[in-house]
């Protein structure tokens, strides 16, 4: 098989090798994948150059602009601001190319920042008049450095001169908002929302050096000069869509074949028409049968004269061929000194659209049907699950993006998908997994080997490009001074074990500390503090009391102390010495009394027992101090410095 497009003109084994190639890294590469945020907001366009390894990306929502590389997100610290006051400022519409960058504001008003790594000079230019109404699109000629487009709601179409910033012809289209607009050396070409499309035939160099001209003869006023070249007369033809249509939402020109391809809102269907007649050509149709198209691509660029691979030497070649290519076309049988100037076969510029559904469908952009029939697609491609948003297309593969964030490379001649790059989102991530701004992949850039897209706020790069020019791109660290084997296994061997050792050690501390923790929580009672404990404490006394006596027997009892609950057990003998003195003082006093007894009576020894019946009836006088009986203490006491009988003494009057 064939391919549509040839990679490299100067033969076809240098096709065959360097095709295998490029399917085989694109297949199993597993190259350096980087994923990093401008912080910018949502990204709407970019340029990519990837021989410098620089990019631009830009936010319509805010209205910024900034550079960064994209091999290792390293981000400039200047931004590219959409107003002279520095500030962000969302703007209606954005367009970029290699060094410039042009801003259309809801207010009517234009500016254009300067890109250029190198520039110098101002960096923002803003344009003197206004449209009257939001601008709605806008375009930045590659063919000329001096003039830029603008449409906007007052459905007229400004040119305007950027080096006086100034508006030199106004186009007047039909009665409905303009929504995309081209533009070639010898046209304009803009598309409406009712459906229509415009086409002046204009040589945009020539207009705009007939103003410089005019503008220098005249040495004055430039509103005279500009009010001369305000309503030109130029040729306009009006291109109608067959049959009741929506806003027209993609136009894709051919100015060498004088063709333009167009896509509507909401149909399932492209059309393309010849820009000089307006005749339908033909109908590419029949490919999405579920979704509308929602996304378009053709391939229009030249055949490369040679491919960016070196040619393989022999043995490389050798090697391949003996190992199978996974390239899925087959190499025609012509002799390696065939001359590849005058090739046998037509290339194909691949018209590629993808729909709401996920279905991707290849077409021959240059076919063409009688009276605009059905042109039926060459390829339909399924995997995505979301809504085509961004489409790469070249001689080798085929890379879209959807609406999910989900970026997949297709082989065109097979149909196969040879990779797939996922868009991983943390599981709790604060992200809205619902909004399309956050996900959809809106910007596609590739070369052979390496891709940029991005990704709602983020872009993501890859490489899957040879180890050698990776390693060369990389900056690695200088290696340091590697000691022998055995000493570095010796080192990581106590570095083990005091690894062990240390948990060991943090281990026994950790139980150690749980058990005292343990411990004082029962003591404590819990946790409880000293002031708890003791009311706790109290609480248990009244309790037990309680239980022990009734509330009525507890009111009618009162307790009772005798003498010898005050005594201490070890002078228990001296008050036993003490009442007996105090006997013996009492039957000494009762002697006279003896004497009216009869002498024959006999005398009763006194008992212990009455002894301490005595002592236990005996009790002080409060108020004079006395015993009963009228004595004082002290009649009693025959030696005042007898130590012991003090201390009785003392504990009988409750000193101690």
């Amino acid at each position: 098989m064939l391919p549509y497009k040839r990679s490299m003109l100067n033969s076809w084994k240098s096709e065959y090798i360097f095709r295998s190639h490029l399917i085989r890294k694109w297949e199993k590469g597993r190259g350096a994948i980087l994923r990093f945020s401008p912080k910018i907001g949502s990204l709407d366009t970019m340029f990519v150059d990837f021989d410098h390894a620089s990019m631009v990306a830009a936010s319509a929502e805010q209205g910024l602009a900034v550079r960064c590389n994209p091999t290792t997100g390293k981000l400039d610290k200047q931004l590219l601001f959409s107003t002279d006051d520095n500030v962000p400022l969302g703007v209606n519409a954005l367009k970029m190319n290699s060094h410039r960058i042009l801003w259309g504001f809801n207010a009517g008003f234009i500016t254009m920042s300067t890109c250029r790594k190198m520039y110098t000079g101002r960096q923002l230019r803003v344009f003197s008049q206004f449209h009257h109404g939001p601008v709605t699109a806008l375009a930045l000629p590659s063919f000329s450095d001096h003039s830029i487009l603008s449409a906007g709601e007052d459905s007229v179409i400004k040119i305007w001169d950027t080096r006086t910033a100034t508006s030199i012809v106004n186009l007047n289209g039909v009665a409905s908002k303009p929504v995309c607009l081209n533009v070639s050396p010898t046209y304009v070409i803009a598309g409406y929302a009712n459906g229509d499309i415009v086409v002046w035939d204009i040589e945009l160099e020539k207009e705009v050096e007939r103003f410089a001209d005019r503008l220098e003869e005249a040495y004055q006023d430039v509103v005279t000069v500009r009010a001369t070249q305000q309503n030109p007369s130029f040729e306009r033809r009006v291109i109608s869509a067959p049959g009741s249509h929506a806003s027209v939402t993609c136009i894709k020109d051919d100015p060498a074949s004088s063709v333009v391809i167009v896509s509507y809102e909401n149909t399932r269907s492209v059309y393309k028409y010849d820009i000089k007649t307006g005749r339908l050509l033909a109908t590419f149709g029949h490919g999405h049968t579920v979704g509308t198209v929602s996304c378009m691509k053709w391939d229009m660029a030249p055949p490369k004269e040679t491919g960016s691979l070196k040619p393989y030497s022999k043995p490389m070649a050798a090697r391949i061929k003996r190992q199978g290519s996974t390239s899925s076309f087959s190499a025609p049988s012509i002799s390696p000194s065939s001359s590849a100037s005058k090739p046998s076969y037509r290339n194909k510029r691949l018209l590629v659209t993808g729909d709401t559904a996920g279905t991707i469908c290849m077409w021959d952009g240059d076919a063409v049907a009688d009276r605009g029939g059905i042109v039926k697609p060459l390829k339909t491609l399924y995997g995505h699950t979301a809504a085509i948003s961004a489409l790469y297309v070249d001689a080798c593969k085929i890379v879209s993006g959807a609406d999910d964030g989900w970026i997949r490379i297709w082989d065109p001649l097979t149909g196969l998908n040879i990779n797939t790059l996922g868009n991983k989102i943390a599981k709790h991530a604060p992200v809205d997994r619902s909004d399309v701004n956050i996900m959809r992949v809106k910007n596609i850039w590739c070369n052979d080997f390496q891709g940029v897209a991005t990704i709602g706020h983020d872009v993501k790069s890859w490489d899957f490009s040879s180890d050698k020019q990776l390693l060369a791109r990389r900056q690695l660290r200088p290696k340091s001074k590697s000691s022998s084997t055995l000493s570095a296994n010796v080192s990581q061997y106590e570095l083990r074990q005091e690894l062990k050792e240390s948990k060991a050690t943090l281990q026994e501390e950790k139980q150690e500390r749980d058990r005292a923790a343990k411990l004082l929580h029962k003591l404590t009672l819990g946790g409880l503090s000293d002031e708890e404990m003791l009311e706790y404490a109290l609480m248990l006394s009244k309790e037990e009391a309680a239980e022990t006596f009734s509330p009525e027997e507890a009111s009618r009892t009162t307790p009772t102390f005798t003498q010898e609950d005050y005594i201490d057990e070890n002078d228990q003998d001296l008050v036993n010495a003490l009442i007996a003195s105090l006997s013996v003082d009492d039957a000494t006093a009762t002697e006279p009394s003896s004497a009216n007894t009869p002498p024959d009576a006999p005398q009763a020894a006194p008992c212990m027992s009455q002894i301490r019946a005595e002592s236990a009836n005996t009790e002080l006088s409060a108020a004079d101090g006395t015993l009963h009986g009228g004595l004082s203490r002290d009649d009693y006491i025959d030696d005042e410095d007898d130590e012991a009988l003090q201390y009785v003494l003392r504990l009988s009057r409750g000193d101690l």
